[in-house]
């Protein structure tokens, strides 16, 4: 079977610009201006509005004025206002950062980033330690992907208000999406140091111990987002995978499960809880969440090579090879696919359909030792000893220690009475699997036609000390032990 981690990348989600306002109300308001400062603070911006009005009547170029004008358009998404009595201050007042970063503001809302850009440069320009320029203009440069600039930025603002949680989460967002996952984890503790439940942060963490391949870790902070609040596909399916990473199968299950019901169009969700319940031998079920991944990526030939392998050991060979060939065409060169096609075919009983398979599978993958030995096998239930041979002698150039190889040879040459080269190749089969109980039977078949009785007798007994139900070996202990039966070998 292979396996897929499933991995996660947070997108960056830009939290609100920042208004900037102009000055705070007085506790007794009297003009019109000292009145639409207090129905501002109440959220009564069509006063607010009334009000300013009222105070630009008799001030018709007091560029705070105007800036409060423009800063209650903005909040009633009346853009072109806004900027009209951004303008409008700025004319009187060109350095006045605020009304620079609320223009910038009313530009960006617009969708016009280039003069939005501009308009906070010149915000900054006027005044260095404006956290507000700062953060708008990083969000700007994030909302474009631009992470080069837009993390500059956030450092300066994260300078200017350190306990900003805000400004750290973006932060930490915009070094992960520009790779630097070291930087991130800091901003990210950061974050708790100042808020130590913080559920977004806790997540975050978890998906890029999740991505460092550090599994225990993400388990950890897994737990502790869940514990802080957090819920739904990306926690569960994360956790999960974490926690079967780590072999906790038992403990993955509920929680793939759990992400599977929350998102059911997750591919990495179904797929990763199919290898949980297929690790169970949950096959039924494995079957089934193989199925949903291979119906939401029907041409995904991992999750198809997997379903033909659960079918496989559900004893469904027919369904198994339709699932092994949608492998293949979706990837021809998969070797497994290839190799568990032509083993479909040969538990289908489709016996010639199964060799072309294994000769094809051969030809295209030479170097496969897996398609040499299953062509070489087939050959051999053949009888087709001279074409069996080859393919074994070349699956063992490939790999020498390949122990079941070894093996038949060893039949091989068993069957042609060449008791020499058939001990050689049992001895190399037990010097690489001392408990291989078929080389052990075998050789001592190879024994007892030598007529060497008590080697025979020796290896028979040492067959059935690994494994006391071997038929085979019990079978040929008992006739040299009283008996009148031929003796059993058995292949790897």
């Amino acid at each position: 079977m292979t396996y897929q981690k499933v991995t996660r990348v947070l997108c960056l989600v830009a939290l609100g610009l920042f208004w900037a306002a102009a000055f705070a109300a007085d506790d007794q308001p009297q003009t019109p201006f000292d009145k639409g400062l207090a129905a501002y603070d109440a959220g009564k911006l069509d006063e607010a509005r009334a009000d300013f009005e009222e105070a630009l009547k008799a001030a018709p170029t007091d560029y705070v004025v105007l800036s409060w004008l423009g800063l209650v358009a903005l909040d009633q998404q009346r853009n072109d206002d806004a900027i009209g009595y951004l303008d409008r201050a700025l004319k009187e007042k060109s350095d006045y950062h605020v009304a620079r970063n609320n223009l910038g503001n009313a530009w960006a809302a617009k969708g016009d980033l280039v003069k939005a850009e501009a308009q906070y440069k010149a915000a900054i320009a006027a005044k260095d330690d404006y956290f507000e320029a700062h953060y708008n203009l990083a969000t700007l440069y994030a909302r474009k992907g631009d992470w080069a600039k837009a993390i500059p930025e956030y450092a300066r603002a994260s300078e200017l208000k350190p306990d900003d949680v805000s400004v750290h989460l973006n932060y930490a967002r915009a070094l992960q999406q520009s790779g630097d996952t070291d930087k991130a984890v800091a901003e990210y503790e950061a974050i708790l140091k100042i808020k130590p439940d913080h559920g977004e942060a806790l997540l975050a963490l978890a998906g890029i111990y999740m991505q460092k391949s550090d599994d225990a870790k993400a388990a950890d902070y897994y737990s502790k987002a869940s514990a802080a609040g957090q819920k739904g596909a990306e926690l569960e399916i994360g956790w999960g995978t974490a926690l079967y990473n780590l072999t906790k199968t038992q403990d993955a299950v509920p929680h793939l499960k759990a992400g599977v019901e929350a998102d059911p169009k997750s591919f990495e969700g179904w797929y990763n809880l199919a290898l949980a319940l297929s690790s169970l031998q949950d096959y039924d079920g494995a079957a089934a969440a193989y199925t949903k991944a291979a119906e939401l990526r029907p041409t995904d030939a991992n999750a198809l090579n997997n379903l033909g392998w659960v079918l496989l050991q559900q004893n469904k060979p027919a369904d198994a090879v339709e699932a092994f060939k949608r492998a293949v065409a979706a990837k021809p060169d998969m070797e497994i696919a290839q190799v568990n096609l032509a083993l479909a075919l040969e538990k289908a009983g489709r016996k010639d359909d199964a060799l072309a398979q294994w000769k094809a599978a051969s030809a295209k993958f030479p170097d496969s030792t897996a398609a040499h030995l299953g062509l070489a096998n087939l050959h051999y239930d053949r009888g087709e000893d001279n074409e069996a041979l080859r393919e074994y002698l070349r699956a063992l150039g490939l790999q020498p220690s390949n122990a079941e190889a070894h093996n038949n040879v060893g039949l091989i040459f068993l069957r042609r009475r060449n008791f020499t080269e058939a001990t050689t190749h049992f001895r190399a089969a037990l010097d690489i699997n001392p408990k291989f109980v078929h080389a052990l039977n075998n050789l001592g078949v190879a024994y007892e036609w030598q007529g060497k009785k008590d080697d025979a007798i020796a290896q028979y007994k040492k067959a059935l000390g690994i494994d006391p139900n071997y038929e085979p070996a019990k079978k040929n202990l008992q006739r040299l032990q009283g008996g009148a039966a031929p003796a059993e070998h058995g292949t790897g």
